[in-house]
Order: C-alpha cells, then structure tokens, then sequence
C-alpha cells in the first residue's frame, strides 16, 4: 500500500478527503474487486500553492470592481454638479442673449414713444409679445421699467403705470445703459405678485437696459420658466452619464483586459520559475551523486581492499582477533557502500539520465517481479519529457512501488504513465491492503509529503485512493 505514514494528512497540508474515487477499468485485475463506495481519495497537492491564480485572481477583481465603482460614483456626482452649473450658464446665456434681442428689435426703435405712453406704440410691442415672443419661447412676463421704477408696459395691463423701487443692482445696469442681468425671481416683492398666483414657485428673471434716441434709459425685464434650466440640466447630465458610463466601461475592459494579462504572464513566468527551480535541483542532486560516487565511495571502497588484503598476513601470524575484527569491519564498510550506491540512486538514478524514463522504470520493477509481484507497466515507446519531469515522475513511481511492496503486501502492481494535451499523469494502482488516507500519520515519514511538495513546486497534482482491505491508487499529474 502507499506509505502509511505518508497520506499527507500532516499539519503541513490540508487535504480533501471527498473527491471521487477514479473511476475502475473492468479489466483491470488490479482495481476490479475494489469495492468503490468504501474508497476515500485525499488530496495532497492541488497546485495551488506554486501558482496560486484562483485567490489572486479573486482579490485582484475585487479590488478592480471596488475601484471602478467609487470611480464611477466620484464621476457621476462630479458631473452631476459639472451638469447643474454648464445647464444654468446655457440657459442664462441662452436666456440673456433672447432677451438683448428682443429689446432691441421691439423696444429700442420705439423707445422714446414708449416712455411717452403712445397707444399705438405699445400696441405694436403687446401685439409682437402676444404673438410671437409668449407662445413661441419659454418667457412668462414681460415688463419696461424706466428709471424711476415705474412699469411702462407689460403683459398684464394692470401692472402698466404701477411704480415700485428698484434694487440697486437693477439700477447699476440702468445706469451703464448697456448689457444685462439675470437671477431668480424673488416671487415675494409686490411687483412680483401675479407671478406667485400664477402657481410657479420659481422664474428666471433677466433685465436688459435699453437706450432710447432722446438718450433716456429702461429697463427690459423678462421671466423665464425655471423648469427650462432644470431640463437642461437633466439632458446635460444625461449625455455625460451616458458618455461616462462608456468611457469607464472601456476602461473597466482594459484594466480586467491588462489583469488578466499580467495574470497570466506571472502563471507563466511562476511556472518557468518552478521549472528552472525544479532543473537546478535535479543538477545538484545528480552533482552530489557524481561527487559522493567519485569520492566518499571509491575511498570506502579502496579501504575495503585493504583492510582485506591486511587479514590474509595476520592471520598466517596468528592475531586471528585482529583479522577478524579487521574482517568485520571490511563488512561494515561494504554494508556502508551499498548503502550509499542506493543512495545515490535515489538522489540520481544514472540510467534515467542515460536511457530515460522508460528504462529506468523496467530497472525499478524487476527486482520487485523477482519477488514474484505482478508488474504491468504502460507507457508510450515515444515519450519525450524534460529531465524535471522525468526525474519527478520517477520518484513518486518509486515511492508507489515500494510502499506497494514493502506495507500493503500487494500481489500486483499497474503503473500507467499517460501525455494528455498539455499534461502527463502517473497512475500507480495496487492490490495490497491499502489504508485509511484520512486518518492521522506517523511521524517521521517522509516519502509522500516530498513529493507533495515536489508536485506543488512543479504546479501539479497528487492525489491517493484508498481504503483499508481495497487496494491503493496514487495519481500524479504535472504540466508540460
């Protein structure tokens, strides 16, 4: 079974024990009598640690969503002040500009007859204003002041001759005899008082001074309905929201555009990053093979011959302790060789480096089919992968196998190596005991929780299938 002790249940990692069991070939003898609804799956690496998109993913949106919305909110209260102080200077202008042309086309070139009160003056301008200026235009009232306050004509013909005083505002305009003034009706003043039966709460006023030819000076007065302004308004605010809504939208594009982007060029370059990490470590295991092989070996071996080539003497001397204390510790030594030759194949097996993945795999499993375990091995005669992943599919292969043998007593073993698109997977299945994969491990075993590591390191998965009596499947899949 697969190391017992190892099922990633550790305080280093948290696994899922809920994920469905591989689904079991029919012929395969090996997973055929496991009885699935016993089997748990726990997961030892997810990958998520190495590359990590999914919660960086989510915090970078959150943070990009939570951003356009106080921007479009800054936006769309900036513009609905902008819009209220563009509508009301428009339609002041708008207003100001009527206004001046209305007094002069109707007023100034009758002015002086107006002043003087002359019928038929003031009918022409009640005429022109009846007909034309109040249907066709937004203006409510109109009224000519002179000088003194005194109303000389107006709409309402009951206002006409009526005095009241003028604010000092009114008469600096009079008296600059040119330009104009506009402001919001204060529908309180007396002069003001069929404007407020009229039922508007709120007028714009303008005053435009108007210069007669005996040099005597008026005032030109038209009310505005207010609701022009506040349409205005509306229409304005309405086309800057809608241009702003497009112009963050198309912001709001490019930057998940650019997120996206930067995401998946830092899932590239961490994936690179894993690979060349992953590289350099196989280089210095295989360096550190090549150098205690070359060293501490070959010495441990040349002291061997000597310390037997030193028995033979002694013992024709008679020091038949010393030889074989001498003889014992030859034996210690070549016990320490073995020990370290297997050592070295499992920091680098040299046939993997040289014969690749393949035949390092047949040199694995014979000794154990010497054993008389069944031993199916499946994987393609063509297939080609970097040295890390190689290496790294060998050892969880290794680590399977053993455990297999060595714990679950298994009888048969299938190990399936499979390239799919832009992955490999590794498929060890065996009939041995099998375990429990959620309950808690020993301590002081290592084998899976490395390569659980490794696998994370490299930006794949690895997951075991088991339960106690039904076998064990471990899955390690590892991108291209």
């Amino acid at each position: 079974m697969i190391d017992t002790l190892d099922n990633g249940c550790d305080a280093g990692h948290t696994f899922s024990a809920s994920a469905p069991p591989p689904e079991a070939d029919p012929e395969d003898s090996v997973s055929a009598h496991l009885d699935v609804s016993e089997l748990r799956t726990v997961v030892l690496a997810d990958g998520r640690r190495t590359l990590g998109d999914t919660n960086v993913a989510r915090r970078v949106l959150v943070r990009m969503t939570v951003g356009t919305l106080v921007i479009l909110a800054v936006v769309v209260a900036g513009g609905y002040f902008a819009s209220a102080r563009l509508a009301r200077h428009e339609v002041l202008i708008d207003i100001r500009t009527l206004n001046e042309s209305v007094a002069r086309t109707l007023v100034e070139p009758t002015g002086d007859r107006l002043l003087a009160g002359d019928p038929e003056a003031l009918a022409a301008l009640d005429d022109a204003v009846r007909g034309h200026l109040l249907p066709q235009t937004a203006v409510e009232r109109v009224k000519l002041w002179t000088g003194d306050g005194r109303i000389v004509y107006s709409d309402e013909a009951e206002l006409i001759g009526q005095t009241f005083p003028l604010a000092e505002a009114l008469l600096d305009v009079l008296r600059a005899a040119e330009g104009s003034r506009t402001g919001v009706s204060d529908l309180s003043a007396e002069e003001n008082r069929l404007e407020r039966s009229g039922g508007d709460t709120r007028l714009l006023e303008v005053y435009t001074a108007v210069s007669t030819d005996g040099g005597e000076s008026m005032l030109f007065e038209a009310y505005v309905r207010y609701d022009i302004l506040e349409q205005r308004q509306r229409d304005i605010l309405l086309s800057f929201t809608a241009v702003g809504l497009v112009a963050l939208g198309l912001l709001a594009v490019l930057q998940f555009w650019l997120a996206s982007a930067n995401l998946h060029w830092l899932q590239r370059e961490r994936a690179r990053m894993s690979r060349r990490s992953a590289e350099a470590v196989e280089d210095q295991r295989r360096h550190m093979a090549r150098d205690l092989h070359d060293g501490v070996v070959q010495d441990l071996v040349g002291a061997s011959y000597l310390i037997n080539a030193g028995t033979g003497p002694l013992r024709a001397a008679g020091h038949h302790d010393a030889a074989e204390d001498l003889h014992g510790a030859e034996a210690s030594i070549r016990t320490s060789v073995r020990s370290l030759r297997s050592l070295l194949i499992d920091l680098y097996p040299a046939n993997l480096r040289s014969s690749g993945l393949r035949a390092a795999l047949l040199d694995l499993v014979d000794p154990v089919r010497a054993r008389g375990v069944q031993v199916h091995l499946d994987l393609p005669d063509d297939l080609e992968l970097p040295d890390h992943l190689e290496v790294a599919l060998y050892r969880a292969a290794r680590e399977a196998v053993r455990n297999a043998v060595h714990d679950g007593r298994a009888t048969e073993i299938r190990l399936t190596v499979r390239p799919a698109g832009g992955r490999v997977t590794l498929t060890v299945r065996d009939d041995g005991d099998g375990f429990d994969p959620a309950a808690p491990v020993a301590a002081g075993h290592l084998g899976l929780r490395g390569l659980a590591d490794e696998a994370e390191v490299l930006g794949g998965t690895l997951a075991v299938t088991s339960a106690p009596g039904q076998g064990t499947e471990l899955r390690l899949v590892l991108p291209r």
